[in-house]
Parts: C-alpha cells; structure tokens; sequence
C-alpha cells in the first residue's frame, strides 16, 4: 500500500508543477429531425462520441431543413438552437464544432484522431457541474464550480462566458421523424439564463474560484427526467474557443411508475374476452408500493384496476388486468399508470402505453373477391401499431375498372414504419390448393427507396407467421420513379398472385399483407380473389397435367417446418421422377431425378428461411406440395 500511496502523491506533485488541468472536450452538432444526411451520418458519429465519452460531451441542437410541423424537437427549442447556430454562421446540416473553433466540419468527417489531438492540450481550468431535482421534481438547481489551474486572461473584456445548457442524453420518439430517425441523443432542451451565458472575470489568477447556481422550473415538454443531464462550458467569444467543459450526472425522480412494455396481441380468436397485460417497471428512486391502472378502450375510460406490492427501485413485474370482452372488429386500448404510492407521477411521460386489439370473424368458405368498391369492409382487419397513417381505400382502381382500391401512403409514412391490412379468416377446407390473386401498383420516389410488401399467412391465430409472398424497391414497382405522390392510371398496375398451398384443408386461416415504409411512394392493392385451383367440395375441377388427388395426398414431407433436412416420401415406390423445389420467388433451388424410390431426403442447410413449393413429376403427372425452412 506505501508504493501505491507513494505514486499517487508523485502525481500530484507533478500536476501541481504543471498547473494545467486534462481537457474535457465540447462537440457541438447542428442536426435535423427531417435532415436525411443526418440520418445516414448520426449512426457512426454517436458511436464516435460514445467511445470517447468521459472525455468529450456532446451537444446537439435541433435545426431544421424546411418547416414542418413534425420537426417537434426542433420547435421545443428553435430559440436557442437558431441562436447558436448564428454565433457560428452555420447554414448546413449535420455541421460538428469542436471546442469553438478547433475543427469545423460536416458532422461525418470527424475521427478518432481529432479528439486525440485537441484532449492533448491541456486547458487552464478545472470545471465541474452537478444538478439536483426538487421535492415534486417539476425544477431542478444547478451548481457550476471554477477553478483556474493557472493564470489566464480572456482576449477581450466580458468576453469570457460561462454557457449551461440542459440536455436529455437520449430521447425515444414513439413516432419516427421524417428523416426516419427514432432515437436521439445528447439533445439541447434549454440553456441559462440564455444562450449569450454568464459573463466571467477577463482576469484569472491560479486558484482562482468562482461558484454559478441556477434554480430553474424543467421545461413541460421534457419526455424522460431522469435522462436529464446539465452541460457547462467556459467559451471566449472573442475567438470563440471552448476553454473547458463539463456535464452532470443524470439523477433519479423519487416517484415514477414505467409501463415498460405491454402484452395485447392483435388477434383474439374463439375466446369471449382477452386479458392484457402490462409490465410496470419502478423508474424512481423511492420504493413503488401502489398504483393505479387507467384503461381506456378507444378512448373511452373503461375501468380502473389498482395495483399493490413492493417493488424496489429499477425493479419489475407484471400486473395482470381485467379481461376485455368480446368487441367485433379492431380496435385501440389505452392503459395509463397513474397515483404511484398516492402521489402524482413526477415522469409522466412513460406512464402510458396504446396497443390496438382485435377479435376476428368467424372463418368464411373460398372463393373471396374484393374491389374496395365500398371502401375497405370491416371483416377486413387494419393492425396500426403506432397509430398514425395505415391502410385506408383511395380513389383509384385497376386497369380503369371500378373507382376505388385500397392503399398505404408511404410517401408520407416515415421510414420503417409497418402496417398490415388482414383478410378476411379463410376456411380453406376442402382445397388441395389454393392461391391469392391481386392487383398492384407502386412506384419509387427514386432509386434509393425501397418500399416494401409482404403476404403473410397463419394457421395458429397469428402466433407463428408463414412468408406467402414478398417485394419491394424495383420488383414491387409497376410504373417508373416519381417525386410526386403517386396517383396511378389505368396503364400503371400489374396482376400478381401469391401461393396458399401450404394452407390448403385448413379450417381458420389469417392472411394479412404488411406494408413496410421506406418513406418513398404510394402503394396500392385492387381486386383481391383468393380460389382454389384444385377442390373436392365441387369447385373448380383440376387442371390438365395435375395428378390425381390420391397421388397427391400420399406425398408428405417430414418434419415441416424444416431446419437441416426434409423427408420426403411418395407413398409408393416411382420408377422415375423428377423433383424440383422453388422458394417464394419462384426461383428454382433444387432440381434432381430419382428413380425406382419411395422417399427423398433433402439436405436444406444451404436453404434460408421461408417458404417453398415442392413439385414432384411422375410420368406426365405432377402434383405440388409446400413446406418452411426455419434456421
């Protein structure tokens, strides 16, 4: 222990002949909620920025490309953020400053090798900064201490400003930007007393102190306080270099009640009521003993359910609610914590969650035809998880025919967004196979966007999902790019089919197409028919060429859904024929002839996974069977 006490008081020593303190460095970022460039840029440089966290703070001011009203952080703080960026005449986003004036660039050219050399110039102040929340937690005080390590003098009188900016180290959207962006960090929610600062002494002599305190209310459009944090910096505005800079650690409100995740599934089948759940997480620093549970079902107050325990803080659990009774069609519930040990929640923005629930018609016998032509009918299912834009019906048709089809506005979803617009149930009974046509039409805002549409089916009520059918980008495009929102003529669509063989003789079938926004283009879908190309019920008979229904049915293939390998067995021995395998593209994957054989193993290990059609070719026979790959 006399060496390591040693070593330290030799430390100290040599900085005491230095007089100089280590640099915290102040990356200052100029960024937009409907920048694209930011989007691509902001990945890699926060990953930058966290790699280096502890020696560079990071803060980023929310600007704006065009006015929106979706540019919502944007407005919260326009006042400081335009401010700071006329201090530096900046008109370009994303746009770094380091410490001032050490590097101005575009966000993206900043490296490693950057901050390396400015933390190797030591600064001529110590600075530290910490904040406290009141009782209620609706202000927080905060103290800012200098200290000069050595002697210093600003370049000009009043020169010298101490700046204190309130931030949120990370802000969750529940809605993406425009740019697509859903998680920010670092963010600028206030400065004081304003963005000029407080003005310091132009003369520092070597110990020199000097203490600034702040009690401020938080603003009420705050989303997380316990993700607040306060970063302080001592910049000459006259050079206008950052001399030294600082950021507080975050602190915990003393009572917040979290809904931090819920359990409603969408579909509900053959039950008279559902029973959600929420998962409640202790976000305070007190213990939560009670609460209550608000639920709303499209939007109207439905009951109250209260909840008891002792759950310490950062703890979780479970609280099971009353059941839903049965509702036909879809609709949205809303469940808001609320009181948590009889006071008022201080972090009210986690306190609710919304999810959207259904209980789905009986199953309806093939064949199905839908033109929209009265709008989007309600034994068809819209699932609109983040409750903004969905499927709707538009008033355009296919080919001319009609006057109305159903569509998903991409051009104004923002990027990642999903949507999905369920059939009716299908009971496919009775079919061998079976098959859902439809009409499309779509075009791409430009090369770089790739929309996307995926037919999905299910047998077990949406527990496990089978991909039936899938495009985007230029195999879902029907006509060439356009800027403008996508109106389609009667030229600009096209006929497409997806396969349901693999749901053939099942009795409750769901199939739902999910649009999957890149914030590109309009996408519609028109004259939906789902029919069976081979029945015993008296539907359509058999095409020429298809073996008979025996030979079909004594195929069957082991185990399915398939991982490594897939048996195959013919239920009699084939003299020759000729297998084939094609994935949900129709692209053929496996082709082999077998002779004098009753079984087929085949190896899928190569196989991603998805869906595929078997067909197997006897003696100008043919007969087909579907089977998933699952890694």
């Amino acid at each position: 222990m006399k060496k390591i006490y040693l070593f330290l008081s030799t430390l100290l020593l040599v900085g005491g002949v230095y007089a100089q303190s280590q640099r915290v460095m102040l990356f200052e970022e100029f960024t937009g909620e409907d920048c694209g460039p930011c989007a691509a840029t902001n990945p890699s440089l926060n990953a930058l920025l966290k790699d280096n966290d502890g020696s560079v703070v990071p803060l980023k001011y929310q600007s704006i490309v065009s006015s929106s009203s979706r540019n919502v952080l944007y407005s919260q703080t326009s006042s400081e953020s335009n401010a700071r960026g006329n201090y530096y005449s900046n008109t370009s986003l994303p746009f770094g400053i380091l410490d001032g004036n050490v590097k101005s660039e575009h966000a993206a050219d900043f490296s490693q090798t950057d901050f390396d050399n400015r933390f190797s110039v030591a600064s001529s102040f110590n600075l530290s900064v910490s904040h406290d929340f009141s009782y209620a937690a609706d202000s927080i005080y905060i103290t800012v201490n200098i200290e000069a390590s050595q002697a210093f003098t600003a370049q000009k009188p009043a020169s010298l400003k101490l700046r204190v900016a309130m931030v949120e180290r990370e802000i969750m959207l529940t809605q993406p930007a425009l740019n697509g962006e859903i998680e920010f960090f670092d963010v600028m929610r206030k400065m004081y007393p304003n963005p000029a600062g407080t003005t310091l002494s132009q003369n520092w002599t070597n110990g020199q102190t000097q203490t600034v305190t702040f009690g401020v209310k938080i603003p009420a459009y705050i989303f997380d306080k316990n993700q607040i944090a306060v970063v302080a910096f001592i910049q000459d505005d006259n050079n206008k270099v950052v001399e030294q800079a600082a950021r507080s650690a975050q602190k915990q409100v003393r009572v917040d009640a979290k809904i931090a995740d819920k359990q409603i599934p969408f579909l509900n089948c053959n039950a008279p009521n559902f029973v959600p759940s929420v998962t409640i997480k202790n976000n305070g620093s007190e213990t939560l003993t009670n609460l209550d549970l608000d639920v709303k079902i499209d939007g109207n107050f439905s009951f109250t359910q209260s909840w008891s325990g002792n759950l310490a803080s950062g703890a979780q659990t479970v609280a099971t609610l009353d059941p839903v009774a049965k509702i036909s069609g879809a609709h949205t519930i809303q469940i808001i914590a609320k009181s948590p040990n009889y006071e008022d929640d201080q972090n009210v923005f986690n306190d609710t969650t919304v999810g959207t629930f259904s209980f789905p018609d009986a199953a309806v016998p093939f064949p199905i035809a839908e033109d929209f032509e009265s709008g989007i009918p309600t034994s068809f299912l819209i699932e609109n998880p983040d409750l903004s834009l969905t499927w709707k019906d538009a008033a355009y048709s296919a080919n001319g025919t009609g006057a109305k089809s159903a569509y998903i506005r991409f051009y104004a979803i923002p990027d990642g967004s999903v949507d999905y617009l369920y059939l009716p149930t299908l009971n496919l009974t009775g079919a061998d196979f079976a098959k859902l046509t439809f009409d499309r039409a779509h075009v791409r805002y430009s090369n770089s966007f790739e929309d996307g549409c995926d037919i999905e089916g299910s047998k077990d009520c949406g527990n496990t999902w089978v991909k039936l059918w899938s495009k985007k980008g230029a195999d879902l495009a029907t006509s060439a790019n356009s800027k403008n929102e996508f109106k389609p003529t009667a030229s600009q669509w096209a006929a497409d089919a997806a396969s349901l063989d693999y749901f053939a003789g099942e009795p409750e079938v769901f199939v739902r197409f999910k649009a999957i926004s890149n914030y590109g283009n309009n996408l519609y879908i028109d004259n939906l028919n789902i029919e069976s190309t081979l029945t015993t019920n008296g539907g359509p008979q058999k095409p020429t060429g298809i073996a008979p229904i025996s030979f079909a049915n004594n195929i069957s293939l082991y185990p399915n859904p398939a991982k490594n390998a897939l048996s195959v067995s013919f239920g009699e021995t084939l003299s020759t024929a000729t297998v084939r395998v094609f994935d949900l593209r129709g692209a053929e994957v496996f082709n082999n002839t077998i002779q004098n054989s009753s079984e087929l193993h085949l190896n899928t290990t190569s196989f991603q996974s998805g869906l595929y059609t078997i067909q197997i070719s006897n003696g100008g026979m043919s007969a087909k069977k579907s089977f998933i790959v699952q890694h």
